[in-house]
């Protein structure tokens, strides 16, 4: 699709039929026909592709120069004086995420009544005040990122249709106390009508850094998370810079997420049928939370399924208090609160076998993910030092875990051996009973290994009841979470949903008439209604399909339990190692962390308390790691990867001078700069250092006018780039968190330059 040169409108390449570009049902219409989608899929890596994202920009352009050129022909009505109130007034309105039609009414009432004041009606401040403030706000942003080198961290909102954020990192420098550390702004916010492709959220990026004028190449970095749209988007835009010879740029997929990620892989099926029930009943019936509230003397812990580790963090609080759940249950069952399932629920606590394994899976999993759960929260810091900390970091969390095992959990372990001695007698009464067996034998587990093993290994051959006996199944191998996930979707997939139409921006919506704007409205409306009834049975169907195979797959287990420590040991780590697993793939050569983990394995050289404890050697190879970030490589022999070498030894010995240990504990680090500033500051004693000695203090020459000092220099210019690289996208994740708190879903249609504004406004910590 492109734009007519002649007559201005935009024409298929598929079949050269031409539509006006506010047209937007025809052009969507279009757009979803069969042979649109043939022949762009035929097209897809041609030319025709960039006429078609050309062609959209260009109408968006067009569209917002006729909606200012409509705005600047209204006269305004209000004077300097009122003007200079109302937009103060709307700065302060917006900034704290209050809708603008608070200012009717009482407000403005308050206002003439105690302050003298007379505000301007709705509709006025909003064609007179947002456009000027918004752009006022560009021009600062533009102000402050001029000439600088930054990253950009970006991402959309897990809901189609909502949101796509782009936040800016730059190092700022106070001259009075000498200070460097990371500052972050949020540059760009747009409402996505559909899901975003990849050439389509290409194009956001480069519209935001086209805003504030900054060129690619002062871009070095780039932190986002690892999904599909996100990674082909980041090779595109790589793939453009290596065919004009730029800089290609450092792209870090996130490590927060990823942590993330493997907590979701541990996974057991009995605690995953408990968790389904237990939310079953406490989360659709405030009558079962107040019921935990009164024993447990506790607010029920909510559940969020956008929030990283919040399945953890309830199941914590619900382990902390796992003695009063019984009582809990009874009560709720007795009360017959959501009796079908809160009847399940509690028989499974009840089961003699089920209750203890569930107290053993449910410590496993809170003691096994700890260490995953901190490194996430750790991990999506935007501290500024966080780059030269988080290979330290990670490097602790995989010696918990020697050569892919399991590390100590205590809690667990003496669960099981009670469990085990508990089982152990439960047996050799049952032998004693139906054999007349009167020895003892000590410890009781080593018994049963001998009981349980055949004649012909000379063991008892005896076959040890199942606690509950059940019907035997002939599906002897266990299933796991995941396996059970897969053929419920296979068997019951997602509708797809419909994506809107593209080439239509926002602001020819804001040139329709009331009529239309009304019949639009209703038809969405009831196309939403509808779709969403449909996905409701859908889902029902899914979750009915999951909860059938998960009591099941129970069902089978519980025919062959674990009986001795080591089998109750085989059974937490199958749950838990997927967890482990999944990260050390990634982060090992092969995976998708592996060059980012190599950088930040490389970057601990700029903390000097590290640093003096290298040799010459090693330092290089750290140094060496460090390539793998393409502006470190530039300029071939004089690039920053060889002057970092060369200048080691002046670099070492300002650092065996440090007597601080910097570390990688946070709190004991207020301003989390620590490492950046002593950079800098170290940068500027070596500006005192060539003007006061009479000899150069790093080499032998013993002129004093030798390159030494200027050279250092470079550490701390290297140690400003490096710390761009974030290895987490949580930035962007709290632009949208700040959006939903602000701005709620009775605010879905507030015009999206005052959202843009007021989250701006928020987000940089502008003053009113």
């Amino acid at each position: 699709m492109y734009k007519c040169e002649t007559t201005g409108k935009l024409k298929c390449g598929c079949n050269h039929t031409e539509w006006d570009h506010k047209s937007e049902w025809e052009v969507g219409r279009h757009l979803d026909t069969p042979s649109h989608k043939k022949w762009f899929q035929n097209n897809e890596a041609t030319a025709q592709q960039q006429s078609l994202l050309s062609a959209y920009n260009s109408a968006k352009k067009s569209d917002a120069d006729e909606r200012l050129q409509l705005v600047g022909t209204r006269v305004s009505s209000l004077s300097e004086e009122s003007k200079e109130f109302c937009e103060a007034t709307t700065k302060a309105f917006l900034r704290a995420g209050i809708p603008m039609n608070k200012l009717d009414g009482p407000f403005r009432e308050y206002l003439a009544k105690y302050c003298q004041r007379t505000l301007a009606h709705r509709s006025d401040l909003t064609r007179e005040c947002i456009p000027g403030l918004l752009e006022e706000e560009t021009e600062l942003q533009r102000i402050e990122l001029r000439d600088r080198l930054l990253s950009i961290i970006y991402d959309a909102t897990p809901r189609q249709g909502d949101a796509f954020a782009c936040v800016a990192r730059y190092m700022e420098i106070d001259t009075k106390f000498r200070t460097a550390r990371a500052r972050h702004l949020l540059i760009h916010v747009s409402t996505i009508k559909g899901s975003l492709n990849a050439t389509a959220l290409s194009a956001e990026v480069c519209t935001a850094l086209a805003n504030r004028e900054i060129r690619a190449e002062r871009v070095p970095a780039a932190a986002m998370d690892r999904c599909f749209t996100n990674s082909a988007s980041a090779t595109e835009m790589n793939s453009c810079a290596a065919i004009v010879g730029k800089l290609q740029r450092f792209t870090v997929f996130c490590f927060a997420h990823m942590t993330c990620n493997a907590g979701d892989c541990a996974s057991f099926v009995l605690l995953e049928l408990f968790w389904t029930y237990l939310q079953k009943v406490f989360s659709q019936s405030t009558a079962a939370q107040d019921e935990w509230s009164d024993v447990t003397g506790a607010s029920w812990p909510t559940y969020s399924e956008t929030r990283w580790f919040s399945l953890y963090e309830v199941l914590e609080k619900i382990s902390d208090l796992f003695p009063d759940l019984l009582t809990v249950m009874t009560r709720v069952a007795t009360k017959k609160i959501s009796p079908a399932n809160s009847s399940k629920l509690l028989n499974l606590l009840l089961d003699p076998l089920l209750g203890r394994k569930l107290k053993i899976v449910l410590a496993a999993y809170v003691e096994g993910l700890k260490p995953l759960r901190n490194l996430c929260y750790w991990i999506e810091s935007d501290a500024t030092d966080i780059a030269f900390r988080v290979g330290e970091r990670i490097e602790e969390f995989k010696a918990l875990f020697p050569d892919g095992g399991m590390m100590k959990l205590p809690k667990t372990e003496r669960l099981i051996m009670q469990v085990s001695s508990s089982m152990s007698m439960f047996i050799c009464l049952h032998l004693m009973h139906y054999h007349k067996l009167t020895f003892h034998i000590s410890p009781l587990y080593k018994f049963i290994e001998w009981a349980t093993r055949s004649i012909d290994d000379d063991g008892g051959g005896y076959t040890a009841p199942a606690l509950p006996v059940a019907t035997p199944s002939t599906s002897t191998p266990r299933v796991t979470v995941a396996q059970i996930n897969r053929q419920v979707n296979a068997a019951h997939p997602r509708r797809p949903t419909r994506a809107a139409s593209a080439g239509v921006s926002a602001a020819t919506r804001a040139l329709e008439s009331v009529q239309q704007t009304r019949q639009r409205e209703q038809q969405e409306a009831q196309a939403a209604a509808t779709e969403a009834a449909a996905n409701a049975q859908v889902e029902a169907a899914r979750e009915a399909a999951r909860v059938a195979a998960l009591e099941q797959a129970l069902r089978d287990e519980a025919n062959r339990p674990p009986l001795t420590p080591d089998e109750w040991r085989a059974e937490v780590m199958t749950g838990l190692l997927p967890a482990i697993e999944y990260i050390m793939d990634r982060i090992s050569e092969g995976g998708d962390r592996y060059d980012a983990m190599q950088f930040y394995s490389g970057a601990r050289i700029f903390d000097p308390s590290y640093a003096k404890t290298l040799s010459r050697a090693q330092a290089f190879a750290l140094i060496d790691k460090m390539s793998v970030y393409p502006i470190f490589n530039k300029d071939g022999d004089n690039s920053i990867i060889n002057r970092l070498k060369k200048t080691w030894p002046a670099y070492y010995k300002n650092a065996t001078q440090v007597q601080a240990k910097f570390g990688n504990n946070m709190r004991e680090d207020k301003d989390k700069a620590g490492i950046s500033t002593w950079h800098y500051r170290m940068s500027l004693r070596l500006g005192s250092e060539l003007i006061d000695d009479v000899q150069c203090r790093y080499c032998t020459s013993g002129n004093r006018h030798c390159t030494c000092y200027n050279d250092a220099k470079v550490w701390w210019e290297a140690c400003e780039m490096a710390a761009l690289v974030l290895p987490s996208s949580g930035t962007s994740e709290r632009a949208f968190s700040m959006l939903s708190n602000m701005f709620g879903d009775k605010q879905s249609k507030l015009l999206s330059d005052a959202l843009q504004l007021g989250l701006m406004l928020a987000f940089n910590k502008r003053k009113v």
